[in-house]
């Protein structure tokens, strides 16, 4: 099966659907963000639809409907926060408050969130409902969360954690792993520079993506990105 070879996509967990985002900052008076979501085995358009605002890292539900999880901001360079969009309704179903450090949410198996927070709080949001404190834990190293990957299965978590400069800028990034309820954490990568990670369907295999640069300064990294897994 193919997709789109010259464009990033996001598949549904069927594999039945993907979705594409293309932001666009030079849109008149606003930026804007293209959202399209294709039929994977011939490509053709399910829906084409236009957001205010920056919008990425788009993730389809596991339970296979129209809602995603994404960041918004106003522009890419703005504070985000994380939304459930539902597609179909072109409503927000949920929203954190916008932050200069992405709020760390992740889809569970059964369609509701589970959300780290830099003070330790690990807790469980249902979508339309109430938010259920699930455990509290000191992140090591005085590290901070910038994501959260749960595993297809809803039993580990891998928790993407940020060293800060005394500037506020990020130093280092590795991953580290744990139980949805925090325990049994044990660092997963010592690379330094990692972004994203990826949970095999059957949970059992993890890719994320590295950054090779060795220089680095309180903007950027010089050098390339690889998957490993």
């Amino acid at each position: 099966t193919t997709v789109l070879d010259e464009e990033w996509g996001v598949p549904w967990f069927d594999g039945s659907r993907f979705i594409h985002t293309d932001y666009n900052p030079e849109s008149g008076d606003q930026d804007t963000t293209r959202l399209v979501v294709r039929r994977t085995s011939d490509k053709t358009v399910l829906m084409d639809l236009v957001s205010d605002g920056y919008v990425g890292h788009a993730v389809p539900s596991p339970l296979g409907n129209n809602q995603i999880k994404a960041y918004w901001g106003e522009t890419i360079f703005a504070p985000r926060a994380v939304v459930v969009w539902d597609l179909a309704t072109q409503k927000i179903l949920y929203a954190t408050e916008q932050s200069d450090l992405a709020p760390s949410v992740s889809w569970m198996p059964d369609g509701s969130l589970l959300r780290v927070r830099s003070s330790g709080a690990i807790s469980k949001i249902v979508i339309g409902g109430e938010e259920q404190l699930l455990a509290t834990v000191t992140w090591p190293g005085g590290r901070v969360p910038q994501d959260v990957y749960v595993s297809p299965d809803g039993t580990k978590a891998l928790v993407q954690l940020a060293e800060l400069r005394d500037t506020g800028s990020v130093n280092s990034v590795d991953l580290w792993i744990m139980n949805i309820d925090g325990s049994d954490m044990k660092r997963y990568t010592d690379n330094g520079i990692i972004s994203d990670a990826f949970w095999s369907p059957d949970s059992r295999t993890i890719a994320f993506v590295k950054d090779t640069g060795v220089s680095c300064t309180d903007f950027t990294c010089v050098g390339s990105c690889t998957v490993w897994y």
